[in-house]
């Protein structure tokens, strides 16, 4: 599987082309765009975040609580 984003400079299809993991929920991750007229490269940053408790997670927190 591959990882694409859409270009910033020509909204053309790019590319990952490398990962580095800064900690265990963030990556630093560079594309390359895939048009070769464009060629644009750029980074992004990947982070995780935990989601909203559902409502068992506030079922069983709020049981704990007391």
């Amino acid at each position: 599987m591959r990882i694409t984003i859409v270009c910033p400079h020509c909204s053309a299809r790019g590319i990952a082309r490398a990962m580095e993991k800064e900690s265990p929920v963030a990556w630093k991750i560079d594309f390359q765009c895939d048009d070769v007229t464009c060629g644009h490269t750029y980074r992004t940053r990947f982070l995780i975040t935990p989601s909203k408790s559902s409502p068992a997670g506030a079922a069983a927190n709020a049981a704990s609580a007391t």
